[in-house]
């Protein structure tokens, strides 16, 4: 049987997405029966879906224009005034918008993509694997009794004009 698990960073970029976050959920949950959510994505989503807010936060807070500062010579022009004035809404609406983005980041049910990340964990159908005491020891006894880690074989390599990454070719002559 085929099982998905998603990383958290998957539905932490939901946030960022261009596309409507909860259509993109929607197509992962059409995977359900395939998906496996240790607690510990869970865990981590609502720990970090925060700092993802205040980051985008922050981002649009720095878009404010505050002042427009314009050369004596058409200070006195009519339209600098009606410039001034959209510029003053402008920064009303930036305002706003961040203090929207701290609604959401204080309320879950606010936020979509918290919403639909809820539904998903919450399907009956998406198996959750919680994390037991007994779990968490037998990891540690693999980490420590497992195999050494091993040396990685390395290939060189080189990048292209372009920045693709590319192996070095040899030529016969």
């Amino acid at each position: 049987m085929t099982t998905v698990c998603m990383d958290t960073n998957i539905f932490l970029e939901l946030y960022e997405a261009d596309e409507d976050p909860e259509e993109i959920v929607v197509d992962v949950g059409a995977l359900a029966e395939h998906l496996v959510l240790p607690d510990i994505i869970i865990d981590e989503f609502l720990r970090n879906r925060s700092r993802v807010l205040e980051r985008i936060a922050d981002d649009v807070r720095s878009r404010e224009i505050n002042e427009i500062r314009l050369p004596s010579v058409i200070r006195g022009h009519p339209n600098v005034a009606m410039l001034q004035r959209a510029a003053e809404e402008y920064d009303r609406a930036i305002g706003a918008l961040y203090n929207d983005i701290g609604d959401i980041i204080a309320d879950p049910a606010l936020d979509p993509v918290a919403r639909a990340f809820n539904a998903l964990s919450g399907n009956p159908v998406v198996r959750v694997v919680r994390r037991t005491d007994e779990l968490v020891t037998r990891a540690h006894r693999r980490k420590l009794l497992g195999n050494p880690l091993k040396a990685r074989v390395r290939i060189p390599s080189a990048t292209s004009s372009y920045g693709r990454r590319c192996l070095p070719v040899s030529r016969k002559t």
